[in-house]
């Protein structure tokens, strides 16, 4: 089964990536909000660990998915205090995702445990 999600993600991603213009927008949003908040690195952190914390408790397929933007701003407003633009991230998570999912499709075999060579990939890349 995860060698179909894996399949099912690679192709998607590696044939069609599409990254999010919307991040900018929303990262612009919350620079106006830091003048009525004074909002601080770890607060911003602290409310990330928040939204996921709601996403968890989620209970409907509705709910999620409204907690799933939330997160998603929180995590665009933690990348600012980071000096991180979100769509550049975004965009080098996907291409190390995209590497790694290479990499595993390269290296296995009928008797492949899949999880490491996904670390292994892993570790090639960072050296």
């Amino acid at each position: 089964m995860k060698l179909i999600i894996f399949t099912f993600f690679f192709f998607v991603l590696s044939s069609n990536p599409v990254f999010p213009e919307s991040l900018l927008n929303k990262s612009e949003i919350l620079r106006k909000s830091d003048e009525c908040f004074k909002n601080s690195q770890h607060k911003v952190c602290k409310d990330l660990i928040s939204e996921i914390e709601e996403l968890k408790e989620a209970s409907s397929n509705d709910e999620k998915k409204y907690e799933l933007g939330d997160v998603l701003f929180s995590l665009v407003n933690v990348s600012r205090y980071i000096e991180a633009d979100p769509e550049i991230q975004l965009k080098k998570s996907t291409e190390r995702f995209i590497n790694r999912a290479k990499y595993v499709e390269s290296n296995k075999d009928d008797n492949s445990d899949i999880e490491k060579l996904w670390l292994e990939a892993k570790k090639d890349e960072i050296g």
